[in-house]
């Protein structure tokens, strides 16, 4: 799942999404690759985590975090789990 968060990352970073017609990556997941609308967006708002936060690839690929606590207020959680303020 972390590596497929990274890919995901990048493709929104780079509005890929937009160029395949797609209003954003919200609808891009739900609509092209099937995923409900909860999971697209569990999985929208890691991707924006990671592109933020590029430190929590790690503790996601090794089971330290997982996508579901980034949805509890996820700037400031994850700023102070990481211990940075960006």
């Amino acid at each position: 799942m972390a590596d497929f968060l990274v890919a995901l990352a990048d493709f929104d970073d780079r509005r890929l999404w937009l160029k395949l017609g797609y209003s954003s990556l919200f609808v891009f997941l739900h609509r092209e690759l099937g995923l409900s609308k909860g999971a697209s967006h569990f999985r929208r708002v890691a991707a924006e985590l990671i592109q933020r936060f590029p430190e929590v690839v790690e503790p996601l690929r090794d089971g330290r975090l997982c996508i579901t606590f980034s949805q509890r207020d996820s700037t400031s959680a994850m700023a102070g789990w990481t211990g940075s303020r960006r």
